[in-house]
C-alpha cells in the first residue's frame, strides 16, 4: 500500500487535478491488494476507509509519542514506537499531521483545559 502512494503521492492529498484519476489509482491499489491473499479482500471504499483509519491511528499515536517526550523532563521514554511502516506513513502524509505547526502558538484555551483535566491521554 506505502509503495502505490510513494508512486502516486496525489493519493495523500485532498486536492482535484483534473489529470489524475483517483478512482483509477483506487481501482489499481484495491486490485493489487485483494490479489496478494494475505488478507480479507475489500471494496474500493472499505479499502478507503481502511487507509482513513490507518493514518488517524498513526497521527494520533506519534502525537502521543510526541507529547510523552515533552512531557518527560528527562524522564523514562516512551514504551510506545512507531514501526517503520507508521514511519514511513508519517513521513508521506507530513509530520505537521502528528506533531503541529511549530510557528503556532497553542491557545490558552488549551492550555487552561490542560490544567483543569490533565492532559490527553
Amino acid at each position: 500500500m506505502l509503495d502505490h502512494f510513494h508512486k502516486y503521492p496525489q493519493m495523500l492529498s485532498g486536492k482535484v487535478d483534473p489529470i489524475f484519476s483517483k478512482d483509477k489509482r483506487w481501482e489499481d491499489l484495491t486490485s493489487a491488494l485483494n490479489a496478494e491473499g494475505t488478507g480479507p479482500a475489500k471494496s474500493i471504499g472499505a479499502w478507503r476507509k481502511t487507509f482513513k483509519d490507518w493514518k488517524c491511528y498513526v497521527r494520533k499515536k506519534a502525537g502521543r509519542i510526541a507529547l510523552h517526550q515533552k512531557q518527560t523532563g528527562g524522564g523514562l521514554p516512551s514504551k510506545q514506537a512507531l514501526t517503520v511502516n507508521e514511519e514511513k506513513l508519517l513521513a508521506a502524509i507530513g509530520q505537521v499531521a502528528a506533531h503541529g505547526q511549530k510557528s503556532v502558538a497553542e491557545s490558552q484555551f488549551v492550555e487552561m483545559l490542560s490544567l483543569m483535566y490533565g492532559s490527553p491521554r
